[in-house]
């Protein structure tokens, strides 16, 4: 789907709002080729081919930024 980063595991929650409300989301744990780990956080919305791989792309590169950073050192 999206190249340098894979989908560790899914869960999907009830997240409340400030204002009280609920909401369904995805909780998405995913590592990079790098080796950084981190959790993707999807409205149900937006839990679909297309928007899901925008949403992986930049996970991906907000995780891989502080390797990037040093290997450029």
């Amino acid at each position: 789907m999206v190249e340098g980063i894979r989908v560790i595991s899914t869960q999907q929650i009830e997240q409340m709002l400030p204002t009280g409300q609920v909401k369904s989301v995805y909780r998405a744990h995913v590592e990079t080729d790098l080796g950084a780990q981190g959790i993707l956080i999807v409205s149900a919305e937006n839990w679909n081919v297309p928007d899901l791989a925008i949403a992986l792309a930049k996970k991906r590169d907000e995780l891989d930024l502080a390797f990037v950073a040093v290997a450029a050192d």
